[in-house]
This record gives C-alpha cells, structure tokens and sequence, in this order.
C-alpha cells in the first residue's frame, strides 16, 4: 500500500473507530534498541484496530529511518492532523518538512512554520524550509530565511541549497563559482556540478554552465556522461560524443544508449565475452 492510500484507509478509522486502541509494547525501547521492524509490525496490528499516539508516531519515525519516505509521510501527516498537541508534534512536523513530495511544498511548508513559531527550526530544517519556499514562489519568506542561514552554510551547503531550490541561474552560478574558488576542482565541486547540469539543461541555459565544466572532471565518468548530455544540449555533437565514449567502460548501457541517439553505432563493451 503506498503512502497515500495508507493515509486515507487510516482516515477512515477516524469516523469508524470510537476508542484508540492501547498497546503495551515499549515503542521507544525499541526504538532506541533499533528493532524497526518490529515497531511496525506491532504499529500495524494496533492500528488496524484503531488510531493510537505511540503506534502511529513510531510507526512515521521508524518508517522515515529506514528511507521509506511515503509510509513516514503519510503516518506523520495524520499524526499531525489528530494529535497536534502532542509531545511527538513538533517532530512528526520536521517528518512531513523533510519527507513531503514536492507536488505537496504547501503541507511541507505548514509544517516548517510550526517549527518556526515554536523556535524549533535547526539548521537542516531551515535548509529544506528554503528550498521549498523557493520552489513554491514564496520568495519574501525564502530571503528572509536566507539571512538566517548566510553565516550558517559553508560553500558547498550553499550551492547544493541554490540548486535544490531551483533558484535563479545567476544566484546559482554564483554559489558554484565560489565553491570553486574555496575547493577547486574537488569533488564537492563536482556533486554539486552533476545537480546543476540537468537544471540548466531543463532551462535552456546549458551555456551558462560551459566555464564551469572546462575545470575539469577528475576522471568522474559520471559526471563525463552529464557533461555530454550538456554538450548534447547545445547541438554539440562533437563533444557530446567525446565524453560519452569516455563512460563506456563504467556506463555502458547508458553511454550506448545517447550514442545510437547520435547515429552512432553501438561500441562493443568489456562486459562481453
């Protein structure tokens, strides 16, 4: 079941059940213990028979531990809906902030101006808070929060937020300039090359990207297979196919694939007998 139909069967517990179900398992023992799997196993049984505070807050947080991000959605977002003067409150907030989908900014948003007005906002969450403030066009909010993070980032955090948030091409030129200029070619650099180059492609802007990527690569073939996507992008067919040959050995089947886009013929890998 995935996270939204998990969200509304258990909705519907709301109008059907009339008493919470109550459960002598120690949550948080186990928890601190890391048995997840048995957090959700015994959250499960609890809230087939109805909603209850500690099966449905452990159950978002041992989901949100072990990365699946619907299912700590969804738990922590009709945690928040019932149970918002709980103890669990503010962190069942900072899970919806940190694992909503971007179609649901607005949810995640709400969350982080909980946090906010209950001076609860750590720097990760600030982060994330800008990033969807930003994307949702929210930018009077976005600058402000900006301030607050200014003397909190190092070049690297900066660039990586810029891209995330899908900023304006100049801001984000200007915060990978000067991770340059701090780091050099390092791979820092390069991370936060491989985020920028399919933005600036989806925007048309590859060109802005261009002295950027004459740095170098550091021998990243991942990073090689983008650069000719970029190239690619700009009808440079010549360089396209230069740095996508370069990937054959680590990427052959993606490498393959952009050249036959080429009219190339497939090259023959090691990955052959």
């Amino acid at each position: 079941m995935n996270g939204k139909k998990m969200l509304a069967a258990i909705f519907l517990l709301c109008f059907f059940v009339s008493a919470c179900s109550k459960s002598s398992f120690d949550y948080r023992s186990a928890y601190e213990e890391g048995r997840f799997d048995d957090i959700l196993a015994n959250a499960e049984t609890v809230l087939s028979e109805g909603l209850d505070e500690d099966a449905l807050y452990y159950r978002a947080l041992a989901y949100y531990v072990e990365g699946d991000m619907d299912e700590s959605y969804a738990a922590a977002r009709l945690f928040s809906l019932v149970y918002d003067d709980s103890d669990y409150a503010a962190q069942s907030h900072r899970i919806i902030l940190h694992t909503a989908d971007r179609s649901d900014d607005d949810v995640a948003i709400e969350s982080g101006r909980y946090l906010s007005e209950e001076s609860q906002l750590s720097k990760q969450d600030k982060i994330m808070m800008f990033q969807r403030l930003s994307r949702s066009g929210a930018t009077e909010e976005a600058d402000e929060l900006y301030a607050e993070l200014k003397n909190l980032l190092n070049p690297f955090e900066e660039a990586i937020m810029d891209i995330i948030a899908e900023t304006d091409s100049t801001r984000i030129l200007y915060s990978l300039e000067s991770l340059y200029s701090v780091s050099g070619l390092s791979g820092d650099f390069v991370r936060a090359m491989k985020l920028a180059i399919p933005l600036f492609i989806n925007r048309g802007e590859s060109s802005l990207l261009l002295p950027l990527v004459e740095k170098g690569n550091l021998g990243d073939t991942s990073y090689m297979l983008l650069i000719g996507d970029l190239m690619y992008s700009m009808n440079n067919r010549l360089m396209a196919k230069f740095y996508w040959s370069q990937c054959m050995q680590d990427f052959p089947i993606q490498a393959n694939l952009r050249l036959v886009e080429l009219g190339e013929r497939a090259i023959s890998t090691s990955l052959q007998p």
